[in-house]
């Protein structure tokens, strides 16, 4: 773990709520933070980027994360 933090275990209850979510962004066409997580502590990261060549590298979102 990168950041010292237990291993990960898979959740179908936050995975159901995540689908949710993102198919609720898709009809909505845009994108914006879920303020429900917060009531649940739950965090999320959300990421765009816009590139004019075919040649995008998904490693860069996750490269200018940290």
């Amino acid at each position: 773990a990168r950041h010292g933090a237990f291993p990960l275990q898979l959740s179908t209850k936050l995975n159901n709520n995540a689908q949710n979510y993102a198919n609720k962004l898709v009809e909505l066409n845009m994108l914006q933070h879920n303020r429900n997580l917060v009531h649940e502590n739950i965090g999320e990261n959300l990421a765009f980027n816009w590139f004019s060549n075919a040649n995008f590298d998904v490693n860069f979102c996750h490269s200018n994360y940290y």
